[in-house]
């Protein structure tokens, strides 16, 4: 299922983490345990699909503005049976009010 998400993502043009960038990441996750991050710029969520596949107390929220790549996140984090863990918002971050506290924030949208 990862192969076929990173595919689609290179023949639609959609950017998504890297492997270095990845590797990087899950380095993080697992010296420093968090459990709650925040993710702006879900794409497709293969980023955040991969951090939670980390560890299963991790809990990400992330928000995705276009809705397109929005609903083919839905649709992968369903096929991973993560809607538990990966809370979705279809939204610009600017216009999110965000009141949780957040472990980890990972931005991976235009910058």
């Amino acid at each position: 299922m990862l192969l076929e998400m990173k595919k689609y993502a290179r023949y639609n043009w959609i950017p998504i983490i890297l492997d270095d960038s990845l590797e990087f990441i899950k380095d993080i996750l697992i010296k420093q345990k968090p459990k709650k991050i925040l993710e702006i710029g879900a794409a497709i969520g293969f980023s955040a699909i991969m951090m939670a596949l980390v560890d299963d107390e991790i809990e990400i929220t992330t928000i995705e503005r276009d809705e397109k790549r929005y609903l083919e996140a839905v649709k992968n984090i369903k096929k991973f049976q993560l809607e538990d863990r990966i809370n979705l918002i279809y939204k610009d971050a600017f216009d999110v009010n965000i009141t949780d506290s957040y472990d980890l924030v990972f931005i991976d949208a235009a910058k």
